[in-house]
């Protein structure tokens, strides 16, 4: 995944900036005052990232696994929100992850760029090594197969998907609860599953 924004000066940043864990609270009041920079009109902001990213979240798969899809399809939602409001200042690309990587970068202008180790940061500031970044950045941008005017579609479509597994997931819960209701039954237990709870009785 990689961002890149226009560089807003600011205090002198080592070679190896640690990142440290922060508080919920703090997380939540950092995340807030990002949302409010992205209203201002002087804002601009690409994104690129694998769509295959979005999928696995969706799907809560892998290290979103523990995340209920409530809360899945509610993160989506805000998104899917937030790629409407400050467009165009906001832009949302999605390539493939299948023909294209992306370790975690942010570049900033051209006077800085960062690149995300785990934990900590490497920042860059030589204008050859932010002019690379740049370049790669670029490259992602023309492999992009979800541009900023989809991004809306595919998130929709993401939606339905969580929609339909919490849909399944109750049904599986429904003909569970019954199973062990009436410990067995296959006639009940196939109803159960339309949502037909008074079948074989």
């Amino acid at each position: 995944m990689g961002t890149r924004s226009a560089f807003r000066a600011g205090s002198p940043i080592p070679i190896v900036s640690v990142f440290a864990a922060r508080s919920v609270e703090r997380a939540v009041a950092d995340a807030r005052e990002k949302l409010e920079r992205l209203r201002l009109p002087e804002t601009d902001l690409e994104v690129v990232s694998s769509y295959q990213g979005l999928n696995d979240f969706a799907a809560g798969a892998g290290i979103w696994s523990a995340l209920e899809a409530p809360a899945r399809l509610h993160r989506i939602e805000f998104f899917h929100a937030l790629t409407k409001e400050p467009y165009p200042s906001l832009r949302v690309r999605l390539f493939d992850g299948l023909t294209h990587y992306s370790a975690p970068c942010s570049i900033f202008g051209r006077r800085r760029a960062t690149l995300y180790v785990g934990q900590q940061y490497l920042v860059f500031n030589a204008p050859t090594h932010v002019s690379a970044f740049h370049r790669r950045f670029d490259e992602l941008v023309r492999a992009a197969v979800v541009t900023p005017t989809a991004i809306g579609a595919f998130l929709s479509e993401l939606r339905k998907r969580v929609r339909a597994w919490r849909r399944a997931a109750t049904a599986r819960t429904r003909t569970a609860l019954c199973y062990d209701a009436r410990g067995g039954g296959r006639l009940r237990l196939a109803c159960a599953t339309l949502g037909n709870g008074n079948a074989g009785e």
